[in-house]
C-alpha cells in the first residue's frame, strides 16, 4: 500500500534535529563557581538554572525565564530570570550555549 502526503514526511517545515540546537559550551569560570555554588546552597534555584538551560538549547533566545538582549558591555548576550534577585547570562556563539554568569543581577 503506498502512502500519501500525509503523517510525519508531509511537513513543511522539518522540526529541528539535535544537530541544529545550540549544546552547553564552555563555562565562564566565574558562572561555574555560581552553578557550583547553586549545588550545595539551594538545589530548587539549580533546577531552575537547569530548566533555563535546556530551554535555551530547545528554543534559542526565545522561551521562559523572560529573555532580555543585553547592552553595552554585554552586547552579544541575553539574559534570564532565574529569580527575582539571580539572573542567568548566557550567549549562543558557533551553537554552544556560553554562560556567563549564573548568580545575581549583571553589571
Amino acid at each position: 500500500m503506498a502512502r500519501g502526503n500525509h503523517g510525519v514526511g508531509s511537513r513543511s517545515h522539518p522540526l529541528p534535529t539535535a544537530r541544529s540546537r545550540p549544546t552547553p559550551g564552555p563555562w565562564d569560570e566565574n558562572a561555574w563557581d555560581d552553578y557550583l555554588w547553586w549545588q550545595a546552597q539551594d538545589r530548587k534555584v539549580l533546577r531552575r538554572i537547569n530548566t533555563l538551560l535546556t530551554d535555551i538549547q530547545r528554543n534559542g533566545n526565545d522561551g521562559i525565564g523572560k529573555p532580555e538582549a543585553l547592552k553595552h558591555d554585554f552586547a552579544g548576550y541575553w539574559s534570564r530570570r532565574i529569580t527575582d534577585e539571580h539572573r542567568l547570562v548566557y550567549k549562543i556563539h558557533a551553537n554552544e550555549i556560553r554562560v556567563a554568569a549564573c548568580r545575581y543581577h549583571y553589571g
